[in-house]
């Protein structure tokens, strides 16, 4: 059984008490928040049960390529990079990529020293300018090291959702020493060590998206202690 927490932990627990069922719930890579869960639940219904807590799938070239030499090889100086991926960035209904816009704007507008150049992975389309905000846009991308030197190239991974699961691009910026900023929705709170490899804030919040990327982007001694 694969759940999201919250209600659909209920969910689950409620079926499997009207069905007569046994549960072997296997869950992702994180801390134990979502398995404690369904044993509250599945406890609570008076369901037999068992929890087996699994790696989620992530190729470890990824992270090897951290290592190498050339960080933020592509970048221009002075300029603060952000990086956002989905399968087509404007039109993906479980992403938020106009609260993104509407972060980057204001990030613009708190950081006027420097420029911002946010790098949209995943649909091809006419660069966007938001005063000293550069919007780029790029294909989707099928190979993993070109998918690894965004992640290296980037001084934060920004994953504005509505609603998402365990997304593997949160633990692929993570293992490349990226710090992320996400919204706190499916299992990404499990993913992140809020204020120690990212910062997690509210979905739909584009003020406090901002206010975290700003923080992450504007102080060097934060940004590397979140890369470790």
């Amino acid at each position: 059984v694969d759940v999201m927490p919250g209600g659909a932990a209920a969910n689950v627990a409620v079926w499997a008490r009207r069905l007569g069922a046994n549960v072997t719930l296997v869950g992702k890579i994180g801390d134990d928040t979502l398995g404690t869960l369904m044993h509250t639940h599945l406890q609570g219904e008076g369901v037999g049960h068992h929890v087996i807590t699994v790696p989620a799938g992530l190729s470890t070239r990824v992270g090897i390529l951290v290592s190498a030499d050339g960080e933020h090889s592509f970048v221009i100086d002075h300029t603060k990079v952000l990086l956002f991926s989905a399968n087509g960035i404007r039109g993906n209904v479980w992403k938020d990529f106009q609260a993104m816009r509407v972060a980057l704007a204001a990030v613009a507008q708190q950081l006027r020293g420097d420029k911002l150049w946010l790098i949209a992975l995943g649909e091809n389309a006419t660069p966007e300018q938001m005063g000293t905000a550069t919007i780029t846009y790029r294909p989707y991308e099928r190979n993993q090291d070109t998918v690894a030197q965004y992640y290296r190239a980037a001084d934060v991974y920004v994953h504005a959702a509505r609603a998402d699961t365990f997304p593997n691009t949160v633990m692929e910026a993570l293992a490349c020493g990226t710090p992320v900023v996400a919204t706190a929705v499916g299992g990404i709170p499990e993913q992140l060590d809020d204020g120690l490899s990212g910062f997690c804030v509210a979905a739909g919040d584009p003020g406090a998206m901002a206010e975290a990327i700003a923080r992450v982007l504007s102080d060097d001694a934060l940004r590397s202690s979140l890369s470790v």
